[in-house]
């Protein structure tokens, strides 16, 4: 393999000339100022190629020092190669965000992503990099970032010293394409690549846009929190006397020593063997110590300050937006997750990367959601899937008893609740719909009889007797009495794991592996059955939902590119998606995506499902509750 410096006229020329004669894939990457990939904050200093997987080419454009290229004829030839050639990144929600800042719109192109090949080859894995997949699939051990910059920007260095690190990126994103292509399990992965690869284009459209943010507000509740954070503080020093409220070691000379508290076993141990004093024990000690009440209030206004008031001010743009983080290779059963990111002004010696710091999907909306404001003239739109996961498991197992109650129109929850307690739906109180909820989570989610015993006493009236670990599985026995179809398809599935090679899959193609599971010997692998069975039902619902609704965002985000001043595509959280729509416009672009959302053509020609999935529709001035 050979690594080629382009930078002078002729050599441009003779590659323009090579990129003109060739039609097939070309590998590109780029080396940037930094990892902020807003406009107007880092930028490309250089772009690498290779035709082959062979040769590498690093074409510098913005050093410091050496020898640069002219500009405008190496961004004309990259955008020539994203019009005319099928091409290949490694991590594109980065490299064609930096793209866009070049003038060059990727969106709709024929992009292909061996990070995401990656994660469609093994959802289970959790290392999708360029220089671990070398190592790890093609046996190479890359030049690393530190030993070629010796901690300076790219953009110091002179080309001549780095190109060959940036050349060979091309070529090896090349290499992995092709090894991912020849695999034999291409063939299984090729429907789920194919769709993850389109939701990239729509998640870069969707992440640009970037979240308004109520300025005044967020200043007034920061020191209405402080203030409050101060009270409790002083009122627990107060009463106990502690010199730091976060010391675990005072706590627990204060509650065991001076309180003299009667230490259950059963809260177990430290590593140590010591006795515990953390949040989950001042829950159980709260309603009788009031310092322990006045500690979980402590603890909450703190998080609410330091994780998310103050971390959105300090990542606040210029013009009062951040921008959340979207990532499509974070969960193993297809669904996003929402990494906070580094930060816009990260603390410490953290890289910028533009992003808020704050995972979009912990956030408290009910207490914190109407920080994030609308755009003028606009409305806040929330288009969220009603029960998804629930529908879908009806239609999966084909079960009758749940089938009927939906297409009844009965709430999901309720229909559990009518089913458990053997009533009609009508008859369902409140609390016997929280039991129902309960149950539903446990089926998703796999969780035991005793995990769902104490979820129902956490919301049961306290009028009420608590429900005990064989109590809640009575419950959940006369449930599944009454649903034999879902009952033997969850056991179905959770046994074809295991004939399946340890492999999961759902009815649209996405596959998850588990067979890590079982690397490790043990000779009671019981528990590991019962767990890949768990995971496998878990990823035929979380996963089948995952890809319709990725399949939506998709159709959604071609949608609003149509409409780009009357409509803001800005976040998928869970089952939902968040706009602003400009308020005199929004009625025919609600009707039109809450259509595009249902995706008729997936569920009722090729799914054949009976239940259609259901969408509600909430017109707001922020993001509350």
């Amino acid at each position: 393999m050979t690594n080629t410096l382009v930078n002078t006229v002729l050599g441009l020329k003779k590659l323009t000339e090579a990129v003109m004669d060739h039609s097939g894939f070309i590998a590109i990457d780029t080396e940037t100022s930094g990892l902020n990939t807003t406009k107007g904050y880092d930028e490309i200093c250089g772009y690498c190629l290779s035709l082959d997987g062979v040769e590498g080419f690093y074409l510098p454009i913005r050093h410091t020092v050496g020898r640069n290229l002219p500009l405008d004829r190496v961004i004309n030839l990259i955008k020539h190669i994203i019009k005319h050639n099928p091409y290949i990144v490694h991590n594109f929600k980065f490299d064609g965000a930096m793209f866009y800042n070049d003038g060059i719109d990727t969106f709709d192109t024929d992009m292909h992503d061996t990070m995401l090949m990656s994660f469609c080859y093994n959802s289970s894995e959790k290392r999708h990099g360029l220089k671990h997949l070398a190592q790890t699939k093609l046996g190479v051990k890359m030049r690393t970032f530190e030993e070629t910059t010796g901690g300076k920007l790219f953009k110091y260095l002179d080309p001549e010293d780095c190109y060959e690190y940036a050349a060979e990126d091309a070529s090896y994103t090349y290499q992995l394409f092709n090894w991912f292509r020849n695999n034999e399990a291409w063939e299984d992965i090729e429907r789920t690549y194919n769709l993850e690869r389109a939701v990239s284009h729509a998640v870069l459209f969707m992440e640009r846009s970037r979240v308004v943010v109520d300025i005044k507000l967020l200043e007034e509740m920061i020191d209405a929190k402080e203030d409050e954070y101060q009270k409790v503080a002083a009122s627990i020093i107060q009463q106990t006397g502690l010199a730091n409220i976060n010391s675990v070691t005072q706590w627990r000379k204060y509650l065991y020593g001076d309180m003299d508290i009667d230490y259950d076993e059963r809260w177990g141990r430290t590593n140590k063997g010591e006795k515990k004093a953390t949040k989950a024990i001042h829950s159980k000690l709260a309603s009788y110590l009031e310092p322990s009440a006045l500690y979980l209030e402590y603890a909450d206004l703190r998080k609410e300050l330091n994780t998310y008031l103050k971390n959105l001010q300090r990542n606040l743009y210029p013009d009062g937006t951040v921008k959340f983080n979207f990532k499509q290779t974070g969960a193993a059963t297809g669904r996003f997750s929402a990494p906070g990111g580094y930060g816009l002004h990260p603390k410490g010696k953290r890289p910028s990367d533009g992003y808020c710091g704050i995972n979009a999907q912990n956030i408290p909306y009910r207490t914190l959601g109407q920080l994030f404001s609308k755009r003028e003239g606009c409305k806040s739109i929330c288009i969220d899937y009603s029960q998804q996961e629930l529908r879908a498991a009806a239609n999966l197992s084909c079960e009758r008893a749940l089938i009927d109650k939906y297409l009844a129109g009965i709430d999901g929850h309720a229909a559990t609740a009518a089913l458990t307690f053997s009533i009609e739906a009508d008859e369902v109180q409140d609390w016997q719909r929280n039991i129902g909820k309960t149950i539903n989570f446990a089926i998703l989610y796999g969780a035991g009889a005793n995990t769902v015993a104490n979820s129902i006493n956490a919301r049961l009236p306290r009028e009420m007797e608590p429900y005990t670990q064989e109590g809640a599985e009575a419950l959940m026995n006369n449930f599944f009495e009454n649903t034999p179809s879902l009952n033997y398809w969850l056991k179905e599935k959770a046994a074809e794991v295991i004939d399946n090679g340890h492999m999961a899959y759902t009815e649209l193609g996405r596959t998850r592996p588990l067979d890590y599971l079982f690397k490790e010997f043990d000779p009671d692998y019981r528990w590991k059955h019962i767990k890949a069975g768990r995971l496998a039902t878990n990823t035929q619902i979380q996963g089948i939902c995952a890809d319709i609704t990725k399949y939506a965002l998709v159709d959604v985000a071609k949608y609003c590119k149509q409409y780009p001043d009357e409509i803001w595509l800005l976040a998928t959280i869970h089952d939902s998606f968040i706009f602003d729509m400009k308020e005199d416009k929004m009625n025919k672009h609600i009707e039109a995506i809450s259509e595009i959302m249902l995706q008729r053509e997936i569920l009722e020609k090729e799914l054949h499902w009976e239940v259609p999935l259901l969408v509600d529709v909430d017109i707001k001035e922020h993001w509350g509750k």
